[in-house]
């Protein structure tokens, strides 16, 4: 409501033969602050600024604010391959906490190389610590998934992965041939591994890139210790 003033003037510097009639209701504004002075200004638009006036839509965006857009967020979300089913779309709630455990990755991988980089130890021990509330935070979620599609008697070999379809997370299913074959799908986001998680090998490769032994419990589940391979 306090724009009023500049909404005037801004009508006017396009068309100043409204002039007259808007000057007096931003002077009577600028005393009194009443909401009745922007409907005399939107009935006088509506009158004098027709459809076929050839200024209309510059007075029109006036009233549009314009949204600025910020950078795309960076994700690694991939579209259903052909041979997987899909079983649902995850509910929103989920989708929000996968989405953001996503871009939590992104900014590991990120922080990953710039501490390898920068030969910074103390961000290493940070990632080392952030990778650990990660991978509880993706198995909490990962059973809310398993709760919502009644997943816990799936007794035939399956994997089950995230994919993007439409603008949804969706959950996919992906029968495992009984030999052990089939088509590797390295790089989905499975939530049994959830494929948002750090790559061990590569968290494993940068301490002993630094020559670095970590005391007992500093590395996620699974890695060993520099050296150990």
């Amino acid at each position: 409501m306090r724009g009023l003033s500049k909404i005037v003037d801004r009508i006017l510097k396009i068309e100043p033969t409204l002039q007259n009639q808007l000057l007096p209701i931003k002077t009577k504004w600028e005393k009194s602050n009443r909401i009745a002075y922007w409907k005399q200004l939107l009935k006088i638009l509506n009158k004098e600024v027709t459809p076929q006036h050839p200024k209309r839509m510059e007075i029109q965006n006036i009233f549009i604010s314009k949204r600025v857009k910020g950078p795309k967020k960076l994700q690694t979300f991939e579209p259903p391959s052909p041979m997987e089913v899909v079983v649902g779309v995850l509910p929103e709630p989920v989708d929000c906490k996968i989405r953001r455990y996503d871009r939590m990755q992104v900014d590991l991988s990120k922080k990953i190389l710039e501490a390898r980089m920068t030969h910074n130890i103390e961000m290493m021990a940070d990632i080392a610590r952030r990778y650990e509330r990660l991978d509880i935070k993706q198995k909490q979620v990962w059973a809310e998934i398993k709760d919502h599609f009644n997943l816990w008697k799936v007794d035939d070999p399956t994997s089950f992965f995230i994919r993007e379809r439409e603008h949804l997370l969706v959950l996919t299913s992906l029968k495992i041939p009984l030999d052990g074959g089939g088509p590797s799908q390295g790089g989905g986001n499975s939530p049994d591994g959830f494929a948002l998680k750090l790559d061990p090998e590569l968290l494993k490769k940068f301490l002993k890139y630094f020559n670095i032994n970590p005391p007992p419990g500093f590395l996620p589940p699974g890695l060993m210790p520099p050296g150990n391979d």
